[in-house]
Order: structure tokens, then sequence, then C-alpha cells
């Protein structure tokens, strides 16, 4: 079975979107659909990277830590959000933010509740780009 970066990854023809991570530590999943094949090998690695991010810097558990957050729906929404930028930073880390900029042009989307706007996200890792010249100087825990 393939990993990356020590995390597994599944195919599940059902999944209706390009890609999630799935899971608590030790468990920790990432599963790809159908249209992760739209994207270049270098695309579909960054999103599985950005994944991979999640897994990471342990999102999942994070979210779960804050359950009360259900509570205040908008908050929960902006802490989501959040780690959707960390993800993005982390792949920027691995030197891969151009890769994930060209896969997020592919699959422009709207965002939702818990996932920040495709243009935004673009935004973020370009600027990113700009201030770093070559090796990024940011923590993704303060992103």
């Amino acid at each position: 079975s393939m990993k990356c970066l020590g995390i597994p990854v599944r195919f599940d023809p059902t999944l209706r979107t390009l890609s999630d991570s799935r899971g608590l530590w030790p468990f920790k999943k990432i599963v790809v659909g159908f249209a992760i094949r739209a994207l270049t090998t270098s695309e579909a690695e960054a999103i599985i990277m950005h994944e991979v991010g999640h897994c990471k810097l342990f999102h999942l558990e994070k979210r779960l830590l804050r359950l009360w957050m259900i509570f205040r729906p908008k908050a929960l929404a902006e802490y989501c959000k959040q780690q959707e930028y960390q993800a993005d930073f982390f792949v920027f880390q691995l030197g891969r933010a151009r890769d994930l900029v060209s896969a997020f042009q592919k699959f422009q989307s709207a965002g939702g509740p818990f996932h920040p706007d495709t243009a935004s996200r673009i935004g973020r890792l370009l600027e990113w780009l700009s201030q770093s010249g070559s090796k990024p100087d940011l923590d993704a825990r303060t992103i």
C-alpha cells in the first residue's frame, strides 16, 4: 500500500471530493477519489501532502478537544478554515506550493462552512512564496 510521509493513502471510488484525511493517531489515513486523476502527478502529490499536513498537525484531534465549539458554529467554522490554511502552509514548507496552486486553479471552489475559497488559498500561497525567497521562515502553527 502507498504511503506519503508515513501516512497510508487509500483509493475510494465513492469519494466525491479530491481527498480527505481520516482517523485518529495512530490510525490516520488519507483517502483519494477518482477526481484526483484529473491532476498531474505533482499536483496530486501536493493535494495529498495537504492532507498529510492535517494528520501531522493533529487537526482532527484538536477539533475533538474543542467539541464545545459546536455551540459557537461561526467560531468552529473559522477554526476549521485556519486549519486549512495551516495544511496549505505545510505544503509550502515542503516546497510544493506552486503545485498546490496549480491544483487549486483546476478545482476552483467557493469554499464552504469549513473551507476557505480557493482564490483566498491561492492568494496566501503566492504571498508566502513572494515573502520567502527560497526557504520558508514562518511557523505553520501561527498561520
